[in-house]
């Protein structure tokens, strides 16, 4: 299950996020999947000179309790590294449409560009929708 997938699913579902936030995101869910604290690691962190984050020596081994096996850890690392190299969507760091992420639907959640390729036409989606959060009717 990819990311996308696993979001919707959540959101579906109605489970609970850890704070205020109106449901699952994508960003969260790969923040989570890519962590390290899964398999009990801790990596102390600081900002540099110019502001950005930086690893603070080396990472604390058993500091978390592993909630997964090391393999399992891996296995998912590499099934992501495919998917953002084969699968589908962006691969850039351009945008197709210059009112992605500067638009919002009626609901008040913003909107991206999809676009479905030679399967279909291409359209401004709203999030909440195509995360299936917020009861939001707009086609996603």
């Amino acid at each position: 299950m990819g990311i996308d997938a696993i979001v919707r699913s959540l959101n579906r579902d109605e489970v609970p996020t850890f704070g205020r936030s109106r449901g699952w995101q994508v960003s969260y869910i790969r923040h989570i999947l890519r962590g390290r604290s899964v398999i009990g690691e801790f990596q102390a962190h600081a900002n540099d000179a110019d502001g950005k984050r930086v690893a603070v020596g080396e990472p604390l081994v058993g500091y978390f309790p592993k909630i997964i096996p090391e393999d399992l850890y891996w296995r998912a690392q590499a099934a992501i590294d495919k998917r953002t190299i084969e699968g589908s969507g962006r691969k850039g760091k351009t945008y197709s449409s210059l009112f992605s992420r500067v638009a919002n639907c009626g609901c008040g959640s913003g909107m991206h560009y999809s676009d479905r390729g030679s399967k279909g036409s291409a359209w401004l989606a709203c999030d909440a929708a195509d995360r299936k959060v917020g009861g939001c009717a707009a086609p996603a």
